[in-house]
């Protein structure tokens, strides 16, 4: 008798039942932006860092969305640096979030080429010896009344440069059936990371110590084996 009556209990306490869940990579990416400072402002670009190339473990429950879990990681040398391809997927959520007001300027091939090869050098992301960025989610909480596209706010373990820093996301997350939607954005610091950011002509021409990080990301309830 025991037993059933704590069984029942469990059932109408609501107990969670997260199910894994697969990224769907051709929908989902990683996106960070940062931002011109400096007197020679006039002459730098914010620049559209990011990827789609990421790895993912999953667990929800569409009924208990606050006992989402999730891992993410990817490999620093397949971030893209205002890559003309990536740039038209990820633009409408940085806009929308007011990240930027609206699509910076194109940079040359070269200058890619250069920023990036500046980027994973040891003095920035240092990719020999700090090869993943990881992300991972420690508590989900429901967002306060007042917008609409925020359902949650999100505390998140970032791990850059081999150093981890918990960092408060805004997101919004729609399960669908089988179907979950996860967007998620927030700031940051280089200096937070033991990152100085990049600065020519003595300071006049620099990045901002503060960068933004948005996520989108689409998976589908795993298929039992």
């Amino acid at each position: 008798m025991l037993r059933v009556f704590m069984l029942i209990l469990l059932a109408s306490t609501g107990v969670a039942h997260a199910a894994p869940y697969d990224l769907d990579p051709a929908k989902s990416f990683f996106t960070i932006v940062t931002h011109k400072q400096g007197v020679g402002s006039g002459l730098a670009h914010d620049h559209i860092i990011g990827t789609t190339a990421v790895q993912a473990k999953i667990n929800a429950d569409p009924k208990q969305i606050a006992a989402t879990d999730f891992e993410v990681s990817f490999n620093v040398k397949d971030l893209k640096v205002d890559d003309p391809a990536y740039v038209p997927k990820v633009i409408d959520m940085i806009t929308s979030k007011k990240i930027l007001e609206k699509k910076p300027a194109d940079v040359s091939e070269g200058d890619r080429k250069t920023i990036t090869e500046d980027m994973l050098a040891d003095e920035q992301l240092d990719a020999k010896k700090h090869p993943q960025i990881k992300a991972r989610l420690l508590k989900l909480v429901p967002a306060p009344p007042g917008d609409p596209s925020i359902t949650h706010m999100a505390t998140v373990s970032l791990t850059i440069k081999g150093k981890s820093v918990d960092k408060e996301f805004k997101a919004e997350i729609k399960p669908t059936g089988d179907n979950i939607s996860v967007k998620a954005w927030g700031a940051a610091k280089f200096t937070e990371f033991g990152i100085e950011p990049v600065s020519l002509f003595f300071g006049a021409i620099r990045n901002g110590d503060e960068f933004d990080i948005l996520v989108h990301f689409e998976a589908r309830k795993a298929k039992a084996s």
